[in-house]
């Protein structure tokens, strides 16, 4: 594989960052067009039912009750890595550590140490993808990992040049967690992925940054070259731009996620702008979104109106996923038949971490 690594660091040297460079000149016209004739436009306005239908409190005392399969996962069969266990770990933190650890290839293979997980305890289906290792970082940031396991997946993400190694695809990067720009992939368009913008941006920001911090030494250079190179000083202040018709709510959650980590790192106030223009002025058609809101709230990004328009919301809803966008009423109808309480309880214990 040594071969494959210094290719993919080849192309990103020769092809990927000369792409970057016309990027910066292209995206703040773009994130102009975003802000004043797309943004917000998209589905119709909304409001939660009144009264709620529950408390803060009932929802996180449902979520602590919930089954757990293998020990340390919320029961279902979702293979996105912590990103629905998190919210059952805010509840029941005494399974993170060990739910964190099963989530990444330590066996000791030089190819896939230190790669992230879809699914514990045995991997299966797609390969691995940005927002597992995002959801992966935000939990370890928040519960704790050990410096060893940190410092495999910081090693093996910067080995394969901002990518995680997919064993579908022969340990080659996939498409789906390539985040070096335009490079080859072992998917994709003709094994090629996209330039790298704000996602993928903070997809890496959000590991290299805690690597910093707890590791320090070389890792601080890594993560302010990687600040210069790939756009870190734009997209800190244009955090996310989508075109009309498709407002990729999947990656606006990620990069919410991803920027609430950077914050809890760094306390550097210019994230908490970040986070609102995602919040606050994404929003399709100005709704309130629990799922983002209690985010933001546990950082202090909200005001005391916004939390509370934020804790209304969620305690009208049940979702058992965390990624719905607020566009039609039936927002808060989905998963009424379900059973599952801990993304909802883990979003109501997140409020109570704005609590001052």
């Amino acid at each position: 594989m040594t071969w494959y690594y210094l290719k993919r660091w080849f192309l990103f040297f020769t092809f990927g960052l000369p792409v970057q460079l016309i990027l910066y000149v292209l995206y703040p016209l773009l994130a102009i067009y975003f802000w004043f004739f797309v943004r917000g436009r998209h589905g119709e306005k909304i409001s939660p039912p009144a009264p709620t239908r529950w408390s803060l409190a009932y929802l996180e005392g449902m979520g602590r009750v919930d089954p757990v399969r293998d020990q340390y996962y919320q029961d279902h069969g979702d293979c996105h890595g912590p990103l629905m266990h998190m919210y059952l770990w805010m509840l029941r933190p005494e399974l993170a550590k060990g739910g964190l650890e099963n989530l990444v290839f330590l066996e000791g293979n030089p190819v896939s140490e230190g790669c992230v997980k879809r699914t514990a305890p045995n991997d299966y289906g797609l390969a691995v993808s940005g927002d597992t290792l995002s959801a992966w970082t935000s939990a370890a940031q928040r519960f704790g990992i050990s410096n060893d396991i940190l410092r495999k997946v910081a090693k093996h993400y910067l080995k394969n040049c901002f990518g995680l190694g997919a064993w579908p695809l022969n340990w080659q990067v996939s498409n789906r967690s390539s985040n070096s720009g335009m490079n080859t992939v072992g998917d994709g368009w003709k094994g090629i992925n996209q330039p790298c913008i704000s996602p993928s941006y903070f997809t890496s920001a959000a590991l290299l940054k805690f690597a910093a911090k707890q590791l320090g030494g070389v890792w601080h250079a890594v993560y302010w070259a990687h600040w210069l190179l790939l756009g870190g000083w734009l997209y800190t202040l244009l955090p996310f731009v989508h075109l009309k018709g498709n407002s990729f709510y999947y990656a606006q959650q990620i990069t919410l996620l991803n920027l609430v980590t950077l914050y809890r790192l760094t306390k550097n106030p210019i994230y908490k702008w970040s986070i609102r223009y995602i919040v606050i002025h994404c929003a399709a058609q100005g709704n309130v979104n629990p799922m983002f809101y209690c985010w933001a709230a546990s950082v202090g990004a909200l005001t005391l109106e916004e939390r509370a328009a934020g804790e209304r919301g969620l305690m009208s809803i049940k979702h058992n996923w965390p990624q719905h966008e607020p566009v039609a009423p039936s927002f808060y109808d989905i998963d009424m038949d379900n059973n599952t309480y801990s993304v909802a309880g883990g979003a109501a214990t997140l409020f109570r971490e704005g609590d001052v």
